[in-house]
């Protein structure tokens, strides 16, 4: 099965059934009218923020933590469910990337 359909059955299926590990509720973008999830595209009343380089990465550094983007937290979780802080680090740090992973 490859990373994107497993990303597809997950947010299609188990949304919500998440360890609370995966809850960004720190990093809450909430708005009165729908968002635009900046990966999936969905409309969703709120969205989170995802640090494109892992804060671990700038952090440890004491470096800008750098560019994020606003998604939902489905696509949040599976983002952090399928790769690890040293893959999104590395290879998967801009937008472009993570969409083209994801289709």
């Amino acid at each position: 099965m490859t990373s994107f359909e497993q990303w597809a059955i997950a947010l299609l299926s188990c949304e919500n059934s998440y360890p609370r590990r995966y809850e960004f509720s720190k990093f809450i973008v909430s708005n009165k009218q729908p968002q635009q999830c900046e990966l999936c595209q969905r409309e969703m009343d709120d969205l989170t923020v995802h640090h494109l380089v892992p804060r671990q990465n700038t952090k440890r550094k004491k470096q800008d933590p750098g560019e994020t983007i606003n998604i939902c937290s489905a696509c949040h979780r599976q983002i952090h469910t399928l790769f690890d802080n040293k893959v999104l680090a590395q290879e998967l740090n801009t937008l472009e990337k993570l969409s083209n992973e994801h289709n």
